[in-house]
This record gives C-alpha cells, sequence and structure tokens, in this order.
C-alpha cells in the first residue's frame, strides 16, 4: 500500500477484517524450535505466502522487522526479527 491510501492493496483501513474478526490463527513464532515444527507442514509443492514487514513505506529507508509466513487462508505466524 502506498501512503495514504489506507491498507493493503489501497483499501480503506475499514473495509479490512482483523484476525479477531475473520476468525483467523495467527501468532508469533519466537523460537527455532517453534519455526522448525511449523516449518514442517511445508512440504515439497506446499505453496507458501510470504510478506515482509518494515518499519517505513519506503523501500530505500525502511528496515526489515519480520516475516509473516502462511501454507493456508486464516492461518499464519509472524517471525520478529528487530523488536523490542
Amino acid at each position: 500500500a502506498e501512503a495514504g491510501t489506507g491498507g493493503a492493496m489501497g483499501a480503506p483501513e475499514s473495509t479490512l477484517a482483523s484476525p479477531q474478526e475473520s476468525g483467523g490463527e495467527y501468532r508469533a513464532v519466537r523460537t527455532r524450535d517453534d519455526l522448525a515444527e511449523w516449518l514442517k507442514q511445508v512440504t515439497p509443492g506446499t505453496l507458501l505466502a510470504l510478506d515482509t514487514e518494515t518499519d517505513g513505506l519506503s523501500a530505500q529507508d525502511s528496515v526489515l522487522v519480520g516475516i509473516s509466513l502462511s501454507v493456508k487462508a486464516g492461518e499464519a505466524i509472524y517471525i520478529p526479527l528487530t523488536h523490542k
């Protein structure tokens, strides 16, 4: 999304469902063991969605702060990288 356009794909923020509203299961993965356990479901041929999270909108000036992964609609993990 570009600055000032709202949320994902330019949609206004008010039309985006929160994880609580969508009934999805979203969790943070904080240990290598938890990540290894989640990755067991990723086998050859599995479609994997990957989303990067940064601290800004500028590709040149932003810092990568986390990665989201999903193999099933409504379920995802978030891997924080630089959060304190």
